[in-house]
């Protein structure tokens, strides 16, 4: 998986839509979440729009201070019933287009950094019983137990969505001590919780990784996949801000983080300052977008079995017909008889291949 902008002082970063229902679950316990955001260093404008990343360590302690204030050791659980149980950007698709359970899982793993940074998932797979499972890779300075329950509560959810709304979970498990209410969480996930446990995560039957997934398109999943898995660069050390910020593109394409604002604070720089690094190669963020998206829809027309709207929902347009005049703008002609004139041909009887 890509590394983008990685540097070894850095808190990690995760997508500001983290936040979404943040007001909600403070309100819930008669708390000010806009003064909890400023006395947490976050901005509550970003918080209303969800939008950019923000930095993990500053989250938790928004969440260790909500806990704190109103005397609900639970937080992290309380927060994550106002949350949509599936909104992990790219990653989204290569979840709800996966066939089973197990490929999901699988993905999710693969892909957790197009989504943020610093978390670490597992799939244990077993003979009877197998578990997905959480941990951090960061070290923080005060207890993460918030971010766990609403790590484990929102990696419930999105398994109950991506299952039909069926989760059949055997327990969860979670590596903190058992909280004073300790029924709010057999009551949220309505299965055992076991606390104090060697990790942190989901518990379900074997034979539930392979049932298909009610919304589940193998094919289409392969297509999405096969890009990401060959444009994306492994641990990548390239300091060629080109070639970086055309991997965060990649990485972010069709989400509200894919801008100049959001790349450079990834990078830790401000945006006039990758404007003009960019400028220097004769290029701009806003070209680099156009040329990205043009480069995956041609990859994307050369597979018939991916429709237009598919392809144009995918690369972040309104619709298709933003989608077809973009193209058009580039190549001459529409997707459709682009996608006509650039098949593979078939060799003709006698001609061999």
């Amino acid at each position: 998986m890509a590394v983008l902008f990685k540097y070894p002082d850095a808190p990690p970063l995760i997508r500001a839509v983290i936040l979404g229902g943040c007001a909600e679950a403070a309100a819930d316990l008669g708390l000010n979440a806009r003064e909890l955001f400023i006395a947490s260093g976050l901005d509550p404008e970003q918080a209303a729009t969800r939008t950019g990343f923000i930095e993990k360590p500053r989250l938790l302690h928004f969440l260790q201070a909500a806990a704190e204030l109103s005397g609900c050791d639970y937080f992290g659980l309380v927060l994550a019933k106002y949350q949509p149980p599936l909104d992990f950007g790219p990653a989204t698709q290569l979840l709800t287009l996966a066939p089973s359970l197990r490929i999901a899982l699988e993905n999710g793993v693969r892909y957790v950094e197009l989504y943020g940074d610093g978390t670490i998932y597992e799939l244990v797979v077993g003979a009877q019983e197998s578990s997905f499972r959480r941990s951090s890779g960061f070290h923080y300075d005060i207890n993460p137990r918030q971010l766990d329950y609403l790590g484990v509560a929102h990696s419930f959810k999105a398994i109950q969505t991506l299952c039909g709304g069926k989760c059949q979970a055997i327990a969860v498990c979670l590596t903190h001590p058992e909280p004073r209410d300790s029924a709010a969480f057999t009551d949220f996930f309505g299965c055992p919780v076991r606390f104090s446990q060697p990790f942190s995560g989901i518990v379900f039957p074997t034979d539930m990784l392979d049932k298909p997934l009610p919304n589940g398109n193998e094919e289409l999943m392969k297509i999405v996949e096969g890009y990401y898995s060959r444009q994306l660069p492994h641990h990548t050390q390239d300091h060629d801000i080109v070639k970086q910020a055309t991997d965060y593109i990649r990485m972010t394409l069709g989400t509200a983080v894919c801008n100049i604002e959001d790349c450079a604070q990834k990078a830790y720089i401000q945006p006039r300052t990758l404007q003009r690094q960019l400028a220097k190669h004769g290029c701009t963020f806003k070209q680099l977008v156009l040329d990205t998206r043009m480069e995956m829809a041609s990859s994307f027309l050369q597979n018939p079995s991916m429709t237009i709207t598919q392809i144009a929902d995918t690369l972040g347009y309104r619709n298709s017909t933003a989608f077809t005049r973009a193209f058009r703008n580039r190549f001459g002609v529409a997707p459709l008889r682009w996608r006509s004139e650039n098949q593979p041909r078939q060799a003709l009887p006698g001609q061999g291949l």
